[in-house]
């Protein structure tokens, strides 16, 4: 795979991950109460992708957390935006 230079950040990208969540809200409680500390995915490409639960905390609805996301890995971090 080609790396790419995310030109906003300057970060060299180094792999993204496309992923489908949902999540109800009696799950996202957990979440906020530390009792669910890491989440666990699938990822389109069909590998199994792990990451701290509070990365989602932005995307909670009074639904829980549902949609389409992609995690950006890049060389000193990782983000995960909704697609």
């Amino acid at each position: 795979m080609k790396k790419y230079i995310n030109k906003r950040y300057n970060k060299k990208i180094m792999q993204k991950y496309q992923f489908q969540l949902n999540i109800p809200p009696d799950q996202v409680e957990r979440i906020y109460s530390y009792k669910i500390r890491r989440i666990q995915v699938e990822t389109r490409q069909g590998l199994l992708l792990e990451f701290p639960a509070i990365k989602l905390i932005k995307f909670v609805t009074d639904h829980g957390i549902h949609g389409s996301f992609e995690m950006t890995v890049y060389e000193d971090g990782s983000d995960i935006n909704r697609i």
